[in-house]
């Protein structure tokens, strides 16, 4: 049985408003232009990994201000944000072959052979076997059978066989997080040395100089009873200085309304016992580990295991909100953020100094247009619009009408409240109109667009500002399909890129397509880019 003992964590609330400056002292950068890597496992994680390959290439992956992941895409940001220094980052990243008709089906040196990839390339534990779902499934029943909670099941495998690879996982004989995580190696330092029976050893975010990495925003989603008492989720942030709800009115827990800030990450998952104000004392029997806030916000394959097995594998942890009164502390269930918001940019633009935001967006489906004319898109994008899923006859329709009455339709119930753009003046038509020119033509689906934010008090989001979009959804590209050989093409697996989400574990080849196929789409649009990170 493990022991509980008591750290000191500061209290972050949500006022006077989120900003990247506000934690980090950090001035403002070119542009201060964010990243939001949506969900999508390890076909999202691969894709992920192409476009930084292509903005490390045109000089702009140290320039941006934040990144915001979700499941598949934290697994990427996770790994990248706290590389250790014995990797390198080029091989980390890949090498970047802008030239699709260089791409060979063999092995040996070189970005442009497929079929190999480097130890230390970020891809090489996606093709292990311990990846693919039926061998997750059973390590575990095998952890179980070992003593491993239920509700840990999940979390241990992403940090054995993903972040485990880049020595960003370690676990005690009781199952639990070995160490904790900071925003640097003085900040690690000064909690190990405030908190000594805190696990000593800690992961600090990569300082590197020449590309500096940027705030990390770790999606994930919490359950919780809305005003009528029914399931509802809440969206939780975990970042390297503090992890909780940062929004409000998602609803309650244990009758007591959740949100308005976090507590210090390495506390978060402990009850709160003594202490008021700014500094309070946690009682805890583990940190808050990398594998923790990875695996809660790709839970999604937890909830797919949990379909074949007795016990719910969905992480659970301790909650309680800065406004509560101690002792406060609640058991809570976390699951997949992607089951709330897919893409990462509704808490990326709750950060005030985040004016432009490339969203990359790596679904299950693409984009396509029907014969009558009808362009369905991820439903996700949609729902940042206020809008339902597509259907035959109706279009998108909004989840609201002008007297906030919910509208019937198709769309998923913790999408409703998911809106932070306008579309008062036709925004996502305006969407879709460009996204279809871009299909017909066989083009990248990115589109570059200017909007406003409306406000979400979820996702502690303040309207009114104006920022700029750059909309990367990944889809079929004829362009750069016809580049390819022959061979290469007869090689892309079904619905490529938007292979399913089910295939945890893939092979070096189609990781290696899907990261060539996302950067040379971004790499198309450097001239869009190339002006946002322009003060």
């Amino acid at each position: 049985m493990p022991r509980s003992y008591t750290v000191k964590a500061r209290v972050v609330p949500t006022e006077p408003g989120l900003s990247v400056a506000r934690f980090t002292g950090l001035a403002p950068r070119r542009g201060n232009v964010g990243l939001a890597l949506s969900g999508g496992g390890s076909r999202s994680a691969s894709a992920c990994m192409g476009v930084c390959r292509a903005l490390s290439a045109m000089g702009h992956l140290g320039s941006l201000r934040a990144i915001s992941s979700v499941s598949g895409g934290s697994w990427f940001a996770v790994a990248y944000t706290y590389l250790p220094e014995r990797f390198a980052l080029d091989t980390f990243l890949g090498g970047l072959v802008d030239d699709p008709s260089a791409l060979r089906l063999c092995s040996g040196p070189g970005p442009e052979q497929l079929l190999d990839l480097d130890a230390g390339n970020f891809g090489a534990p996606l093709t292990k076997a311990a990846m693919d779902l039926a061998h997750i499934l059973g390590d575990a029943v095998s952890d179980r059978l070992s003593g491993v909670p239920p509700h840990r099941l999940w979390t241990r495998q992403v940090g054995e066989d993903l972040l485990a690879h880049f020595d960003l996982a370690s676990f005690t004989d009781e199952h639990l997080p070995a160490e904790f995580f900071a925003a640097d190696a003085a900040m690690g330092e000064r909690i190990a040395a405030e908190n000594p029976k805190l696990p000593q050893r800690f992961h600090a975010v990569r300082r590197d100089p020449e590309t500096r990495r940027a705030f990390l925003i770790v999606n994930g989603a919490m359950c919780v009873d809305d005003e009528r008492g029914d399931k509802s989720l809440a969206p939780v942030q975990f970042t390297p200085l503090f992890s909780g709800v940062m929004g409000r009115g998602a609803g309650s827990l244990s009758g007591r309304p959740v949100g308005g800030g976090g507590i210090s990450s390495h506390a978060f998952g402990g009850e709160w016992v003594l202490g008021e104000g700014e500094t309070i004392e946690v009682l805890q029997v583990n940190p808050l580990g990398l594998s923790d806030i990875a695996g809660i916000s790709s839970a999604a394959h937890a909830d797919s295991l949990m379909e074949r097995s007795i016990e719910a594998l969905s992480p659970q942890l301790i909650y309680f909100s800065p406004s509560w009164k101690r002792p406060a502390g609640t058991a809570a269930r976390f699951v997949d953020a992607g089951s709330l918001e897919n893409t990462g940019v509704a808490n990326l633009f709750a950060y005030e100094d985040i004016d432009k935001v490339i969203a990359v967006v790596n679904g299950p489906i693409g984009v396509t247009v029907r014969d009558d004319g009808g362009v369905v898109l991820d439903r996700q994008v949609a729902a940042l619009f206020g809008r339902q899923t597509f259907e035959a006859g109706r279009g998108y329709p909004p989840f609201f009408d002008s007297r906030g009455e919910r509208v019937p339709g198709e769309g998923v119930h913790d999408y409703a409240d998911n809106q932070v753009f306008s579309d008062a003046k036709g925004e996502f038509h305006q969407l879709l109109r460009a996204m279809s020119k871009r299909v017909k033509d066989g083009a990248p689906t990115a589109v570059h667009q200017r909007l406003e934010l409306v406000d979400n008090q979820r996702f502690a989001v303040r309207g009114g500002r104006q920022v700029e979009v750059l909309w990367i959804i990944q889809s079929e590209t004829p362009q750069w399909e016809a580049k390819l050989q022959p061979a290469v093409r007869a090689a892309l697996p079904p619905k490529f890129p938007n292979i399913t989400t089910a295939r945890t574990g893939l092979p070096a080849r189609d990781v290696s397509l899907l990261a060539h196929h996302s950067s040379w789409v971004t790499m198309r649009q450097r001239a869009v880019l190339d002006a946002m990170f322009e003060d």
